[in-house]
C-alpha cells in the first residue's frame, strides 16, 4: 500500500474529535498518528509507502514519531526531495517531502537506507526515481535521520562528531562582539559582524527579522564562527539534518567545533578569512527598493554570496585541516551541491 496522509496539525481538529492510545501524540500532526495506526493493523513483513513532510525526520517535535517508525520497521528506505528548482507536486509551494517505503516488523535494529537531499529540474521528474541511490545510514542522530547517500558523507559526519564540544559553548548573552546570521538561507549561509542595512516606511531603519544575533566575549571567537557558519562544511551540516528552510539555533548550537583544541595558526587564518569575506560581501551587495502590502516601501541590502565562493573555499580548506579531512572529503565539500549553488544567473539574498 502507498499513502499520502493529511499534513494537518492535531491542534486544528482537536475541538472536533480527539485521538487516543497514540504513542507519538507529542508530534502533533495527523499524518504521524495515521502511520502509527497503520503499523498496528498491517501484517508483519508487509510493505507500506508514505509521502510525508520532510520535517518528520529532522525536528525534535517529531522524535516520538521517529521512534515509532524505527521500532516498527525491519527495513526502511527514505528519499528526501527539495521543492526547487523542480517540485514533485505542481501547484504547491514549500512542499519539501520524504517518500518512505518500509517493511513492517518489530525490530530493535532497524536497517535504514537514505538518499541525499534531492534537487532536480522539472523536466527530469518522469525518470527521477529510477536514478535514486541509497546508503545504509549508520549516522542516525538524536531527532534526525541525516540526508546522505555516500560513504564520503558518513566519513565527514563522523569526523565532525569526533569534536566533543559544540558551538553553543562559545556564545554568551551579553558579549561585546556580535555576529549576525541570515536565518532563511537558500544555497549559502550568510554570517558576518556587521548589521545589514534594512529600512521600511513603517518602522524606519532596523534589523531585519531574518537577521539573528550571536554574542561573543572575544573578537577572534566571533570571527572564527563567522567563517564556520559561512563555510560549505556548515551548509552540509545544515542540509543533512534540518528542514532545509529555516536555520534554527538547534543546527548552530549543536555544530561540533572544539576551538580550545584548534591550532593558533588555524584560528588566525579563519579570523582573517572572515574579514576578507565580509569585505567581499559588502563590495558585491546591492541596495534594493521594494514595496510590500504589509510594510509599504522597503529598502535593504541584497547580498550575492556565490560571488564570494572562492573565499568560502579557502575557509573550507582551513577547516578541513582542523577536522582531518582527506583530499577526497575536502573535494566533496568544495563541490557540494555546486550545480545548483553556482548554476544559472546569480541570485541575490534578501536581508
Amino acid at each position: 500500500m502507498f499513502g499520502n496522509p493529511p499534513y494537518v496539525k492535531y491542534s486544528k481538529v482537536k475541538g472536533i474529535y480527539t485521538v487516543n492510545n497514540i504513542k507519538c501524540l507529542s508530534s502533533g500532526n495527523l499524518y504521524s498518528f495515521i502511520i502509527e495506526r497503520t503499523f498496528s493493523i498491517v501484517k508483519q513483513q508487509s510493505r507500506i509507502g508514505m509521502i510525508i513532510q520532510l520535517s518528520a525526520f529532522c525536528t525534535p517535535r517529531m522524535l516520538s514519531f521517529q521512534e515509532q517508525w524505527l521500532l516498527n520497521s525491519t527495513q526502511s528506505y527514505i528519499s528526501f526531495f527539495d521543492d526547487r528548482p523542480g517540485k514533485l507536486f505542481d501547484g504547491l509551494e514549500h512542499i519539501r517531502v520524504a517518500i518512505c517505503i518500509n517493511e513492517v516488523g518489530k525490530n530493535t535494529t532497524s536497517n535504514t537506507f537514505t538518499t541525499n537531499y534531492i534537487k532536480f529540474p522539472s523536466e527530469t521528474r518522469s525518470f527521477l526515481f529510477e536514478n535514486n541511490t541509497y546508503i545504509k545510514n549508520n549516522c542516525l542522530l538524536s531527532n534526525v535521520i541525516p540526508k546522505i547517500n555516500k560513504k564520503t558523507e558518513q566519513n565527514i559526519l563522523s569526523k565532525l562528531l569526533s569534536n566533543k564540544k559544540q558551538l553553543a559553548e562559545y556564545f554568551v548573552e551579553t558579549g561585546k562582539f556580535t555576529l549576525f546570521f541570515h536565518n532563511a538561507p537558500q544555497y549559502f549561509i550568510r554570517a558576518h559582524s556587521f548589521s545589514p542595512y534594512f529600512w521600511n516606511e513603517k518602522d524606519g531603519e532596523k534589523i531585519s527579522v531574518q537577521n539573528k544575533q550571536l554574542k561573543f566575549t572575544t573578537e577572534i571567537d566571533r570571527n572564527i564562527v563567522v567563517s564556520v557558519l559561512s563555510s560549505t562544511i556548515f551548509l552540509f551540516w545544515f542540509i543533512i539534518q534540518s528542514d532545509c528552510r529555516h536555520l534554527n539555533m538547534k543546527e548552530i548550537n549543536e555544530f561540533p567545533l572544539n576551538m580550545d583544541k584548534m591550532d593558533t595558526d588555524i584560528k588566525s587564518l579563519l579570523s582573517g578569512l572572515a574579514k576578507k569575506l565580509e569585505k567581499d560581501l559588502k563590495k558585491n551587495s546591492y541596495r534594493k527598493e521594494s514595496n510590500y502590502k504589509a510594510t509599504g516601501k522597503v529598502i535593504y541590502d541584497e547580498f550575492y554570496p556565490k560571488k564570494s565562493k572562492s573565499i568560502i573555499d579557502e575557509i573550507d580548506k582551513v577547516l578541513a585541516q582542523h577536522y582531518g579531512f582527506t583530499d577526497e572529503e575536502l573535494d566533496f565539500i568544495v563541490n557540494y551541491d555546486i550545480k545548483y549553488r553556482m548554476g544559472g544567473e546569480l541570485e541575490g539574498e534578501e536581508n
